[in-house]
């Protein structure tokens, strides 16, 4: 998830043909990840890489959104990553833990309904602009 929305928000990048951005976006996020991995192995064992790949993926997100937004347009992205990051807190409680498939099922329902809460606006939006006619 985290990586398409890295494409989609860091789109700015492939446009203005700005390419070196996002080798440095990957290689940041793979040190991070290496980091990661590597201070908390011995703590979560496997689930380490998973946790450390989680984060490693979202700051690559941030990152390639900063640098477009930087070089072109300046999106309002502050509800998107505080959703984005909200889910990756959740993700990794849910790797550590291990709930139950209930209190799976209630946290995805409750991050679904938070995100249409937050972006109520742009669905309006788009479902006015789809010509449901032609569907």
């Amino acid at each position: 998830i985290v990586y398409s929305l890295s494409e989609i928000t860091g789109v700015g990048i492939s446009l203005l043909k700005k390419t070196t951005l996002v080798m440095v976006s990957s290689v940041l996020a793979l040190i991070t990840n290496i980091i990661l991995v590597y201070l908390t192995i011995d703590a979560l064992a496997i689930k380490s890489i998973a946790i450390s790949s989680a984060i490693s993926f979202y700051i690559y997100f941030v990152l390639k959104t900063e640098f477009s937004r930087k070089y072109w347009v300046k999106l309002p992205i502050i509800k998107v990553y505080a959703i984005s990051f909200f889910i990756l807190l959740v993700s990794i409680w849910i790797l550590i833990f291990e709930p139950s498939i209930l209190y799976r099922i209630i946290l995805g329902g409750c991050m679904f309904l938070l995100g249409f809460y937050f972006f109520y606006k742009e669905f309006n939006l788009l479902s006015k602009k789809i010509n449901w006619n032609k569907l």
